[in-house]
């Protein structure tokens, strides 16, 4: 008779019958249960937390809306110097105030993300340990990073003018790195390099879409069809080094050539591809490969 496994939380000899795919542990039915509320203890206190950095950027948020001690700072030099530097420090408000909301919106973003997934792990049961341990990772990172924003502007003055030193706003918090990886594939596409990778197998698929390809022909919905760009750039060439441009504030995205120096854009039409925009990569030949070089300049 072939033998058994055994629980991994009987104290006696019990019988495992269901193995947790997260801890590859095999537990009897009643330690099943126990392992499954366990965890599921652990996603509440993981929420908890998400909730409780998302309040603490929402309190700041308010704070600074009413009476921020920078904005304060700002006030009392605008008072001594009267009308010969108001221009000044409205300029250096808006500075406080755009520092200050694109750091935390970025965050909070995330943190709208990770709660769309905690509800969908929660709903469908669906999530092991190692969801969990990367969850709080997340969320401890974020957590440092919000706390050291909020510690991090200072203000200066130029002593160099004579009449009255002139604003300016900085910051010494580190950019959070958010590694950024290529996520879903299509097709016979491989993801390499921990996410940085992407690489085409044997397979070939047809695509069209805005942007751009390696024969110089360009992808346009708007005209219905694909035209060829008026010079040289990317024919030719089995080895490129891009960097992407996108300006969704003014509804274009482009890219520069590091070989030729050359710049090329195109406008996109938001009726027919609107926010949030998706980035993705058409591997076309046998072997095309598609790497993430500066995952960590931009936030």
């Amino acid at each position: 008779m072939p033998s058994k496994t055994l629980c991994a939380s009987c104290d006696k000899n019990g019988v495992g019958i269901f193995k947790c795919e997260g801890c590859t542990q095999v537990f009897c039915r009643k330690h099943s249960i126990e392992h499954r509320d366990i965890l599921s203890h652990q996603l509440d206190e993981i929420v908890l937390e998400h909730d409780t950095l998302q309040q603490t950027i929402v309190e700041h948020e308010d704070k600074q809306n009413r009476c921020h001690p920078l904005m304060e700072q700002i006030n009392r030099w605008e008072t001594d110097a009267i009308e010969r530097i108001r221009k000044t420090a409205e300029e250096a408000r808006q500075q406080v105030n755009k520092l200050i909301t694109t750091q935390t919106e970025i965050v909070s973003k995330k943190l709208h993300d990770l709660a769309e997934r905690l509800r969908k792990a929660r709903t469908n049961d669906d999530y092991v340990e190692t969801d969990l341990e990367i969850w709080v990772t997340k969320l401890e990172k974020w957590k440092r990073y919000v706390t050291a924003v909020f510690h991090s502007i200072n203000i200066h003055e130029d002593p160099t003018n004579v009449l009255i030193a002139k604003m300016y706003i900085s910051s010494t918090v580190q950019q959070l790195d958010f590694e950024e990886q290529f996520g879903e594939i299509s097709g016979d596409i491989n993801i390499e390099d921990n996410g940085h990778v992407i690489k085409h197998g044997s397979s070939k698929k047809e695509y069209f879409g805005y942007g751009w390809q390696t024969d110089d022909y360009m992808n346009n919905p708007d005209s219905g069809c694909k035209t060829r760009q008026n010079s040289k750039d990317l024919q030719g060439e089995t080895m490129l080094k891009l960097k992407l441009l996108i300006d969704c504030d003014n509804r274009k995205i482009g890219y520069f050539n590091e070989q030729t120096k050359n710049t090329h854009e195109m406008t996109v039409n938001i009726s027919k591809c609107p926010f949030p925009w998706q980035l993705e990569f058409y591997l076309f030949d046998i072997d095309d490969r598609v790497e993430i070089l500066s995952s960590s300049q931009e936030f």
